[in-house]
């Protein structure tokens, strides 16, 4: 039976997802630390749930670069032999270790996401096409060990805390091979779908051991994140057209830190 109690996920998984599509992050980046924070989830469990949110995420922006040809497979065949068994591995290292160990690794990751859009002033990179070059020349960029090493720490982390593989990803394919914006960001997102529906299946696996009543719980917390997550990502296309972005992305900056630094004083 679903617990009425958390239909106040719906409009909070349409705010998050609504800035995370705007500013070119992936969901899980959000509601993988407040799943544990607020609502105190265990990390593992928490981890499933921000991977199943990441993946109807990023659904109708693979749909739509698809369409407009914007994703280059050239690449995604290539670096998919890493970031999937790396993602698989992940998941699997997550079942073992200790939760502190998957906290540190999240705030970990949080950090660096802060850094990015603080430090660095990362510009967003769009999860939706609709506000890109429509037309995008792929060319045959090389991947080298650099950008598969890469790939191998994302998809681990993605494996262990839901998120860091498209941030990582995005890095290499804008600054190391130089993709246009486009191409860039329908092969990331490409990329972290395939690696993402790995390790989802690794966790759910382990899924079905948990007891009715957590069930109950998490998939009433899921059934009003979910269309509110789609609904967000919509939405974040449009907002990101209308409003400064790079502003946005400043606030948005300044909450990962406060999360990170959150995520890291739970584990003492």
């Amino acid at each position: 039976m679903i617990d009425l109690i958390y239909w106040t996920l719906f409009p909070v998984a349409i705010l998050l997802a609504g800035i995370a599509t705007s500013i070119g992050v992936g969901g899980a980046i959000f509601f993988t630390p407040i799943f544990i924070l607020v609502f105190k989830i265990d990390p593992i469990h928490a981890v499933f749930l921000g991977l199943v949110i990441e993946l109807f995420s990023l659904i109708s922006g693979v749909s739509a670069y698809w369409r407009r040809k914007s994703i280059n497979f050239h690449i995604i065949k290539k670096i998919i032999l890493f970031t999937v068994p790396a993602t698989i591995v992940g998941a699997l290292l997550a079942r073992y270790l200790p939760e502190t160990v998957l906290l540190m690794a999240l705030s970990a990751v949080l950090f660096y996401v802060a850094f990015l859009f603080l430090i660095q002033e990362k510009k967003a990179l769009p999860r939706h096409p609709a506000h890109t070059g429509i037309h995008t020349k792929h060319k045959k960029a090389r991947v080298d060990s650099k950008v598969t090493r890469a790939g191998i720490i994302g998809g681990l982390l993605t494996g262990m805390t839901s998120a860091g593989l498209g941030e990582i990803d995005e890095y290499m394919f804008l600054k190391k091979m130089g993709l246009p914006v486009p191409s860039a960001s329908g092969t990331s997102i490409m990329v972290v779908s395939i690696s993402v529906i790995a390790a989802l299946i690794i966790h759910a696996i382990f899924w079905t051991n948990a007891d009715g009543a957590f069930l109950t719980k998490t998939l009433s917390m899921l059934i009003f994140s979910i269309p509110g997550v789609i609904i967000g990502a919509q939405l974040g296309a449009k907002l990101a057209q209308k409003m400064n972005v790079q502003t946005l992305s400043t606030y948005a900056g300044a909450t990962f830190f406060v999360l990170a630094l959150s995520v890291l004083y739970s584990v003492f």
